[in-house]
């Protein structure tokens, strides 16, 4: 472990942000594009949504 005397000379530079959050950012993160949403999704969520979606759009 470093000492004190150590740690207080450490500089942490703050970078300014022009980036205005709402509260809805703050509760659940940046949204992500749809294509990009479909990348990171596993084959069996896929399976699973698409699924869903057959029995929902077949039920109308």
């Amino acid at each position: 472990m470093q000492e004190k005397s150590e740690l207080s000379m450490i500089k942490i530079g703050v970078k300014a942000r022009n980036i205005k959050l709402t509260n809805a950012d703050l509760l659940v993160g940046s949204a992500i594009p749809p294509i990009e949403r479909l990348r990171i999704v596993s084959p069996e969520e896929i399976e699973f949504i698409t699924e869903e979606w057959a029995v929902f759009y077949l039920n109308k």
